[in-house]
């Protein structure tokens, strides 16, 4: 297994085919698991040959359908969520809440910067430096190709497809704080990353800084 290898599934989201990531990243003998999809045998077989999963997190309040399922079948396996999401999920009792002022069992291995300032999703990104990726859920999305008529319409309607990251509409739905929102940008572009794994839409294998620089940096804003 490679260090980093993702998994997709099938998700439709009011009849629109967005789809779904997961992010496995080996750290050592561990695995660190980026936002759980709905496990299978040959998943959960992939996950054990990869290493000892250590890890799971729900990255943003959005992200965590899987996640209780995930624990039963990796019980050994802490738990994380982004902040509040702890809140929003009472049902299920995690084994912490990131923030940007602890640190984590994950560091130094791997970084991540909770994306203050935008309180609807209340994501967390995570940095890998061995491979330069940056590992995102709902921050960005990438949606080059549908074989989905409806999909096609619906994400053109919105501005969406083939546009990489937020556009303008959902900047201004989503960021509550610019302050605090582009200084927590300013963290995840000073990391030195080459490739953007997305929850939704195609993986930008390189360029990927460019792109989110393009999208998020302060001229940009």
């Amino acid at each position: 297994m490679a260090d980093v290898w993702t998994k997709d599934q099938d998700l439709k989201f009011y009849g629109v085919k967005i789809g779904a990531r997961m992010t496995a990243v080996r750290l050592d003998e561990n695995v660190f698991v980026h936002s759980p999809i709905k496990l299978t045998d040959d998943l959960a077989s992939d996950l054990q040959a990869t290493g000892r999963v250590r890890w799971a997190v729900a990255p943003n309040k959005m992200h965590h359908l899987y996640i209780a399922d995930f624990k039963k079948r990796f019980p050994e396996a802490a738990v994380f969520c982004a902040p509040e999401l702890d809140k929003k999920r009472s049902d299920f009792k995690f084994d912490g809440v990131i923030s940007n002022e602890q640190s984590f069992p994950w560091n130094p291995h791997l970084h991540h910067v909770f994306i203050e300032g935008a309180p609807f999703y209340n994501e967390v990104v995570f940095y890998h430096p061995k491979t330069k990726s940056l590992i995102v859920s709902d921050l960005a999305t990438n949606f080059q190709h549908s074989d989905s008529a409806m999909t096609k319409f619906f994400l053109t309607l919105l501005g969406s497809y083939r546009h990489f990251g937020w556009t303008k509409t959902e900047k201004r739905l989503f960021i509550k704080d610019k302050t605090a929102f582009y200084r927590s940008l300013d963290k995840v572009l000073s990391f030195d990353f080459d490739r953007v794994i997305l929850a939704h839409g195609e993986i930008v294998e390189t360029g990927g800084k460019a792109m989110m620089t393009q999208v998020f940096g302060r001229s940009g804003s």
